[in-house]
């Protein structure tokens, strides 16, 4: 069971992520990600997704070193394909993460995406349940596609139409 989240109770730097931020959010995604599976991005990943024309946002706490969380995406067409998004565990359930998918759809839906994409492991139920509540649909399924310990777990295909996402 989910637990209603808290509002932001921070001031919070939310800005756009460029390659000088690539060391500290694959600190956070590793971090973030306790299977290693999707905290698997390297540095030279995060920029080659930046320099190919993806996006991101990244989001700094006063007196926090490093991010409080981030969201980065790719092109796949006329998509927005999320890459991955992690939040830290002391900002956790204070929706931060919704608003990173916020701003992340605002300007992707201004540069003329049509949806945005994203894969989350079939035994994740909380990260499921988040993005079913932001409207998210699964559209698809990858067979045995994350790692785990001595098994492989299907991927979820979800998407969200970006002018209901907001």
């Amino acid at each position: 069971m989910l637990l209603p989240p808290r509002t932001i109770d921070v001031t919070l730097d939310l800005r756009e992520m460029i390659a000088d931020d690539a060391d500290a959010v694959a600190a956070l995604f590793l971090s973030a990600h306790a299977d290693g599976g999707a905290g698997g991005w390297k540095t030279r990943d995060i920029t080659r997704v930046l320099d190919e024309g993806g996006a991101g946002v990244i989001a700094f706490a006063p007196g926090v070193s490093g991010p409080a969380g981030a969201v980065l995406a790719m092109r796949a067409g006329a998509d927005m394909d999320i890459v991955n998004i992690a939040v830290g565990n002391a900002f956790r359930r204070r929706s931060l993460g919704r608003h990173l998918l916020k701003v992340l759809a605002t300007r992707a839906e201004s540069a003329n995406y049509k949806r945005i994409l994203l894969e989350v492991a079939d035994d994740n139920t909380i990260a499921k349940a988040f993005y079913e509540a932001m409207a998210f649909t699964i559209v698809g399924t990858r067979p045995a596609y994350y790692p785990r310990d001595g098994y492989r777990v299907n991927a979820k295909i979800m998407a969200r139409t970006l002018n209901a996402l907001l």
